[in-house]
């Protein structure tokens, strides 16, 4: 019966990293198609989106996580406010720690609700 598990778990394994190494050479492969039709400035200022969503995302969807996710998704609209030019570095420093503060206890919370 382990023999049957291991072997599962060895296939398993094999066709995430086949399957992984075709969509990362396939991202690629459409990366440099469409390199020619992206303004890599305009994707440098507006990168810090994706921490955005990602954040929103985990907020909504995991009540666990919540924490962590509106940090996230904090932190990512200072850094793009701040990209933009729409926030001074006083108050863009400000809210960067406490973004941070926020990541650190989302990170440290579930670990002491644990040991109590």
């Amino acid at each position: 019966m382990s023999d049957s598990t291991d072997k599962q778990q060895s296939n398993r394994l094999l066709q995430l990293i086949v399957g992984g190494g075709i969509v990362l050479f396939g991202v690629i492969l459409l990366i440099n198609l469409f390199a020619k039709f992206i303004d890599v400035e305009v994707l440098l200022q507006w990168w810090p989106v994706a921490i955005v969503l990602v954040g929103l995302t985990l907020a909504s969807v995991d009540q666990k996580q919540a924490l962590l996710g509106a940090a996230m998704a904090l932190a990512g609209a200072t850094v793009l406010v701040a990209r933009l030019g729409l926030l001074g570095d006083d108050v863009r420093r400000i809210v960067e720690i406490i973004a941070l503060l926020l990541i650190g206890l989302a990170i440290i919370t579930p670990h002491l609700m644990k040991t109590k």
